[in-house]
Formats: C-alpha cells, sequence, structure tokens
C-alpha cells in the first residue's frame, strides 16, 4: 500500500462519518467538505451532556476553525457561516 491508498482510506473513513448529512457528496469541494466536517465536529462535541451544560452557562466555548490551504486563511465559524479571521 502506498501513500497514496493511505491517503484515500483516510479520506474515505472520514466522508464516511458526514455523508450521511449530505444530499451529493460528490458534488463538494474539498473544502466545503472540510467545512462540514467542522460543523458536525461542533454538532458533536455538543452532544454529550457535560459540554452542551458548560456552553450553555458561559464557561466554555467552542470554536471551529478552518484553515484554506490555497488562500493561506483562517476562517471561522460563528452564526452559520464562515468569516475569515482578519
Amino acid at each position: 500500500m502506498d501513500a497514496d491508498d493511505i491517503a484515500y482510506l483516510g479520506l474515505r473513513n472520514w466522508i464516511t462519518e458526514i455523508k450521511s448529512d449530505l444530499k451529493n457528496p460528490a458534488s463538494y469541494t474539498p473544502n466545503e467538505l472540510a467545512q462540514v466536517n467542522v460543523i458536525n465536529q461542533l454538532a458533536h462535541l455538543m452532544s454529550y451532556p457535560v459540554v452542551k451544560a458548560k456552553v450553555e452557562n458561559g464557561s466554555l466555548r467552542l470554536h471551529g476553525w478552518f484553515y484554506d490551504f490555497e488562500l493561506g486563511r483562517v476562517f471561522e465559524y460563528r452564526n452559520g457561516k464562515f468569516s475569515a479571521i482578519e
């Protein structure tokens, strides 16, 4: 197994986690898939009662960031959208 095969297996396993939320996974760009993953990971964290309680009482804040390699910029998921961090 070469490096491409290993990378493909990792990508396939990762997409399996999120594809149930996608209507047509093949229509998404890699950046869009990565952003969906950030959103899903935040939702997953909120499924833990201790995390949810701490977020709701203000003692914990969750942050979802996405790094765009082509642009060399970091985007933060906030209020339902990704915005560049200045």
